[in-house]
């Protein structure tokens, strides 16, 4: 009895079962790092929009006593209704995955009075009233490094957040 090597007998079929698999794993893998890229937050299973992340580190400047705040002005809806320029999100959107951006959160704000003493500790910087603050964070919202620059002036952003 001869045995015969079943590859050598019909290679053509070995071929199109070892090549079958091949697109949908390229295909997920391509849409794993484009979702992963966009904003997209695994954890909970969808993309937070920009507001979202503007509340998260709204809420965290409202802890800290850094921002000048009015009754008025006491959540991130109404100090968006009162501030409409005040604010802008990069990096959540099809065009911050092809630029490399992570999602940065700019919030420009009136310093608290002790925010500003802080800062003027040596009386140059009397001036020194409003500051642009730069938050960035992962897609699912947490904050993982933060920064930002004193100035004279209010920042003007040109758009706002919807």
């Amino acid at each position: 009895m001869k045995i015969v090597n079943e590859d050598t007998k019909h290679p053509e079929m070995k071929k199109s079962k070892s090549n079958k698999g091949h697109p949908l794993l390229v295909l997920s893998a391509i849409w794993l790092v484009y979702v992963s890229h966009i904003g997209f937050c695994f954890e909970q299973h969808r993309k937070l929009t920009d507001k979202e992340f503007f509340t998260i580190v709204f809420n965290e400047l409202l802890k800290t006593g850094d921002m000048k705040i009015q009754d008025y002005d006491n959540t991130a809806e109404t100090y968006l209704a009162h501030h409409p320029n005040c604010c802008q999100v990069y990096g959540n959107n099809l065009f911050g995955f092809v630029m490399g951006f992570d999602i940065n959160v700019y919030i420009n704000y009136e310093m608290s009075d002790q925010r500003v003493k802080e800062i003027n500790t040596t009386g140059k910087y009397k001036t020194l009233t409003y500051y642009e603050s730069i938050t960035y964070m992962t897609a699912c919202g947490r904050p993982y490094h933060s920064t930002g620059m004193a100035s004279t002036t209010p920042g003007n952003k040109k758009t706002s957040i919807n």
